[in-house]
């Protein structure tokens, strides 16, 4: 009866669809709401700007339009100077055999640098650790396993794909200006030019493994070895001059930038998390029944995988789940740098030996680590200044302000953490729900903070003397979605997908504990005209300490920065469990790691769901109708970019340029030097976006020849006002153009 019922949903659904356009869409992308005409935003910064002088000027350091590491920059903030694209939609997918955790860094050009979490193969068996892509999407080069060796460890040879998949740090080299790339794994640490050349290979030194082959005992390397390894960051120290890479189980490593020689080590005091609670209410299933829930879902990953000809590592289990909630990591996510001093900041763990249950080999208590990192020629020191306890892990990135006055990090159940660069704690805000990935943070003194949980995105506001916070508000992502009968048919699907999963588990779940509804699927992204937040709709499931959202429909959404609004959206191809990544132009990419929605497609593709033992004839129907509904997984990474109403792209930019250039004036008496160039590069930033889309909206006809004449001039008298310093006449030019484009 169960199998009929289910059976009758999907023809249910598959009938519905057929009234829906466009013809060629899943149910998932029928879901989406967008609008070809997204309103301007009424939001624009308040209070004098925050910046430094070496972030702005180090030589090596690239232009902060865009992303050139995870989260951003070596502070870790997530924010571009740039608008998004108001109008956005997927223009090309490449790579789609990679599962990819962290979505590609940029160059430049606009090119995009990734390293697969599991290293792709190619036909003559070697393995992709890295991967270059034109602006268009086509593959430049890779970085071979072949290519960088194998690593001894003592007798133990191991491969350079062990322990691979961060993301990628793309740096300036000073004496060229040419875009350099940087990868790491556990075993070895590259740099490659922006031609595919290998400028250095080094085989990694861990201090854990060197700590155990001083000891000559090989029970002790083994144990190391098998610790999960992967390395979750890396990044570039401009006083050490030094590329710094973090490892998963702890350990930290340092390479000269320019010759790749290890300069330097040091295992975190630290023991793997235990992991934290992101249910805000409604209680959770028992460790039991959640361990059973867990099993069931993650049994058939790598047969899904498979079947979408992803690649993907079936020993990584629910791993990058457990990851995203802190639980089992000593460094959860990326490490970041004060470029204005020798600080590295880490968030981590404390020792098991100092929480309330000693010799479980997990640590309780969470600690943000301030380590100044002092370099003497070929040797760098380590040396912890300070560190500050909280309750559980974090998977939060700490995000650091260009002053260096303030770090942003969370704990693991439910709070936001300010500290300052003694590692005291300055304010927290209790929100209920833990963070599941890093803040967002902007570059404002009073700065906004966003705040990602598994439910939604909150805005968290900095009061002006930065001694407190408070909520704003969360955003709106069930208006991202549509009503009516797309959502009826979403419904009826998700309802039967929750009775496949109790059919599996051979008992009912009660009510409270499995919901259909909006989610939030990853962290914020801040530019100047709004915040991009990646979404699902679909089953949510408050499992023993955490909730784990199965979505149907996928989008990217860009929210209003003041109210939470929703301005736009577009059908997303695939789940992302990284971070979005934004390009000079103003659109972004982001890499496929389809862990989530694998889920929901095994339960729908189970013989529970359909009528068991079907004819060929019938099952191939019926497989139609499951692509229709949830359609096969999708790897690689993809584009959203811009196609039309390139002139939205140059109204954004002018309005928020004029309203960046007005705050600038307002607190110019207040300000510091390097606050106040901050505000005129960036003011100059959006000029030239402006410029580029109201070229590409002229050639498009989407403004006339003599509209298009006067917006220019506008946009020029505004660049000359503001190379003379006149910021009051280049507001006023910038307003003309923005009038002109509204």
């Amino acid at each position: 009866m169960r199998s009929r019922f289910l059976l009758s949903a999907l023809l249910t659904a598959s009938t519905s669809l057929a009234t829906l356009a466009p013809a060629h869409a899943a149910l998932g992308d029928r879901l989406t709401r967008s609008t070809s005409n997204p309103a301007l935003t009424d939001w624009a910064p308040q209070g004098p700007r925050i910046a430094s002088g070496e972030e702005m000027n180090n030589p090596v350091l690239p232009s902060l339009d865009r992303f050139y590491t995870i989260h951003g920059g070596v502070r870790s903030t997530d924010e571009v100077p740039i608008v998004f694209a108001p109008v956005f939609e997927q223009t090309w997918n490449a790579e789609s055999n990679a599962f990819v955790t962290e979505s590609p860094a940029f160059g430049a050009d606009g090119s995009s640098w990734f390293m697969p979490a599991v290293p792709t193969t190619n036909a003559d068996g070697s393995k992709n650790l890295m991967i270059k892509l034109s602006p268009q999407g086509q593959r430049r080069f890779t970085v071979t396993d072949r290519q960088l060796g194998s690593t001894y460890f003592g007798s133990t040879a191991l491969p350079a794909t062990y322990g691979s998949g961060s993301a990628t740090l793309v740096l300036r080299d000073p004496a060229s200006g040419r875009d350099v790339g940087y990868g790491a794994s556990f075993t070895r640490a590259w740099a490659v030019d922006d031609t595919g050349r290998l400028i250095w290979s080094t085989p990694t030194r861990p201090a854990s493994i060197t700590a155990a082959l001083a000891t000559n005992d090989g029970a002790q390397l083994a144990g190391e070895l098998d610790k999960p390894h992967r390395t979750f960051g890396i990044t570039y120290h401009p006083a050490a001059d030094a590329v710094v890479v973090a490892d998963i189980s702890g350990d930290l490593m340092a390479f000269d930038r320019a010759t790749g020689k290890q300069i330097g080590a040091l295992v975190m005091p630290g023991s793997p998390a235990t992991g934290g609670d992101n249910v805000l209410s409604g209680g959770n299933l028992p460790p039991e029944l959640t361990s059973r829930v867990l099993d069931s879902l993650f049994g058939l990953l790598g047969q899904t995988m498979r079947e979408s000809g992803i690649e993907f590592d079936e020993s990584l289990g629910i791993t990058p789940i457990l990851a995203v909630l802190g639980g089992g990591a000593v460094i959860g996510n990326q490490i970041s740098v004060d470029p204005n001093s020798q600080a590295l900041w880490v968030a981590s763990t404390d020792l098991d030996e100092n929480d309330s249950n000693p010799g479980d080999g997990l640590s309780e208590k969470g600690a943000l680590y301030r380590i100044d990192l002092q370099r003497s020629g070929d040797q760098l020191a380590f040396n912890i200044v300070c560190k500050a306890l909280f309750d559980g892990g974090t998977t939060s990135t700490p995000a650091v302000s260009a002053d260096g006055e303030r770090v942003y990090t969370t704990d693991n159940f439910g709070a936001a953490l300010a500290f300052n660069r003694q590692c005291q704690e300055v304010w927290r805000v209790d929100v209920g729900e833990a963070a599941v990935a890093s803040l967002a943070v902007s570059s404002e003194v009073g700065a906004e903070i966003y705040y990602p949980t598994l439910t939604t995105i909150y805005k968290i506001q900095e009061n002006s003397r930065r001694d407190g916070a408070e909520v704003i508000w969360q955003a709106d992502l069930d208006r991202s979605f549509r009503t009516g009968l797309a959502r009826t048919a979403a419904d009826t699907i998700l309802q039967g997908a929750r009775r496949v999963l109790e059919a599996r588990l051979g008992t009912e779940l009660p009510g409270p504990l499995v919901e259909i509804r909006a989610f939030n699927l990853d962290l914020a992204t801040i530019a100047q005209n709004g915040v991009m937040i990646h979404s699902g709709y679909g089953l949510v499931l408050n499992l023993n300490g955490f909730k784990l959202g199965l979505p149907l429909a996928l989008n990217n959404g860009l929210y209003d920065r003041g109210t939470g609004a929703w301005i736009n959206a577009t059908p997303a191809l695939e789940e992302n469990i990284g971070a979005m990544y934004t390009a000079p132009d103003g659109t972004i990419i982001m890499g496929s790691s389809p862990l989530r929605r694998a889920i929901l497609r095994t339960l729908v593709k189970t013989p529970d769901f359909l009528l068991p033992d079907l004819s060929p004839t019938l099952d191939a129907i019926v497989d139609a109708m499951v692509n229709q509904v949830v359609r096969p997984l999708e790897g690689g990474v993809t584009k959203y970019g811009v196609t039309r109403r390139f002139d939205l792209i140059a109204r954004d930019a002018s309005c928020q340029a004029e309203k960046r250039i007005h705050n600038a004036n307002r607190y110019r008496l207040v300000s510091a030097s390097t606050g106040l160039d901050a505000e005129i590069r960036d003011t100059q930033r959006l000029i030239r976006q402006a410029r580029e889309g109201l070229a590409d909206a002229r050639s498009r006809w989407e403004i006339g020849y003599w509209q298009a004449w006067l917006i220019s001039s506008s946009l020029n008298g505004a660049e000359s006002a503001l190379n003379r310093g006149w910021l009051s006449t280049a507001g006023k030019r910038l307003g003309d153009a923005c009038a002109r484009l509204r």
